[in-house]
């Protein structure tokens, strides 16, 4: 955090109009691997996960917002798993957001590079995933979309299935050549009624 707040005060000085959102994560990072980093209760924070309201909450006051993993956990568990009820996420996340700042900002997202693609984690439903766009896109944050998902892409097997470089299941080229058009016209849709719900 100290070298953030070096950071963040001298962007800010330069160019006082910026927004500065961080990625705080702890999965995989080993025990030992804690030494390296210099946050205070890490050892709590590691212990709780990524999706740790306590982890993300650490940047309040020093960054404008953080990418919400618990946002994304929730989405994907009540789309991809039937145990969860609308109703129940929807208390899930207006209890989350409460934890917070109005004017922290906390960017939503379905997947990313580190982590298994939305569309894999549905089983390849489009359905599923139309869902999922639907509800991040009804969230009053800003909205990520990972490259590929707007068209549709997915992976053949885990990124956990490897021991290493699994990754690089979730970071395939981008497929330009054949996008799904259903899903593709489906975020064009979701784009333009959140922009102009915004517009209102």
């Amino acid at each position: 955090h100290r070298f953030w707040n070096h950071f963040v005060s001298r962007v800010k000085k330069e160019y006082p109009s910026s927004i500065l959102l961080g990625e705080a994560w702890m999965q995989g990072i080993s025990f030992h691997e804690l030494q390296t980093i210099k946050m205070k209760g890490k050892y709590l924070k590691w212990l709780r996960g990524n999706s740790s309201d306590m982890l993300l909450k650490s940047y309040i006051g020093l960054l404008d917002g953080v990418l919400d993993f618990r946002a994304q956990q929730l989405i994907k568990e009540y789309v991809c798993n039937p145990s969860l009820s609308l109703n129940h996420l929807e208390t899930l996340l207006r209890d989350h957001y409460k934890k917070y700042p109005s004017t922290y900002l906390l960017p939503v997202f379905l997947d990313n590079h580190d982590m298994d693609r939305i569309l894999f984690n549905c089983k390849n439903n489009v359905s599923l995933l139309k869902k999922a766009v639907e509800i991040q896109f009804s969230i009053d944050q800003p909205a990520i979309i990972y490259y590929g998902t707007e068209v549709g892409m997915s992976q053949r097997k885990s990124i956990w299935s490897r021991s290493m470089h699994g990754d690089l299941l979730a970071r395939e080229p981008m497929d330009w050549e054949n996008p799904h058009k259903e899903i593709f016209q489906w975020y064009q849709t979701m784009i333009h009624k959140k922009r102009d719900a915004l517009l209102d």
